[in-house]
């Protein structure tokens, strides 16, 4: 009489099947921790992104006089550092805030700093030209970095009518970085693109 085939399944393909099991349960452990782990770095970039845009207008709502204010935006959540910053006006780059008034209205910018010399101690009300520092910058996230500001007086008058003309026809770029690191160039606030890092 013939030996018959011992019935169900050998031990070895039972520790096969626990294995095999185990390794599958890992696997979904792992790929599940990947998932958690890609959501919070999503999370954490979100709260940290910076989103920079430029305003410009010719009025002080606060003091109801006229005055002209170039003004950064930082519309994201995270702080934003300013890098490098580029005007462009008539087909010309300007790398600084003076350049760009010394390109678009040369001669009434000019006619204003012989005054500024001569009258040092005006004031901001008597049309004294306030700016800051763009370079640097440190924007808080929805905070406002007003780095021009002129009211409209006797003596600024050219300058001012001539800003608040040109004003329209400029473009500004800025490359600024948030506090992971991670830059960011931008142009009117319109156009925001991923960059390895601001050159300059």
């Amino acid at each position: 009489m013939a030996d018959s085939q011992p019935s169900g399944m050998t031990s070895e393909r039972v520790n096969f099947i626990i294995a095999l099991s185990a390794i599958l349960i890992s696997a979904a452990s792992f790929y599940a921790t990947y998932l958690q782990a890609d959501a919070a770095d999503k999370q954490v970039r979100a709260m940290t992104l910076p989103l920079l845009k430029f305003e410009h207008g010719n009025y002080d709502m606060a003091a109801d006089k006229a005055a002209l204010n170039f003004t950064l935006v930082n519309a994201g959540i995270g702080p934003a550092v300013v890098k490098n910053v580029e005007f462009q006006f008539d087909g010309q780059r300007f790398s600084s805030l003076h350049k760009f008034l010394d390109g678009c209205c040369q001669q009434s910018y000019k006619k204003y700093l012989q005054y500024a010399d001569d009258n040092p101690q005006a004031s901001m009300h008597e049309g004294t030209l306030i700016t800051r520092p763009l370079i640097g910058a440190v924007l808080p996230g929805q905070s406002e970095y007003e780095f021009l500001k002129l009211y409209k007086h006797e003596i600024s008058s050219d300058l001012w009518n001539t800003i608040n003309r040109e004003r329209w026809e400029l473009k500004f770029g800025v490359c600024f970085c948030s506090m992971l690191d991670e830059c960011y160039r931008s142009t009117d606030g319109v156009e925001t693109e991923a960059v390895n890092r601001c050159e300059g």
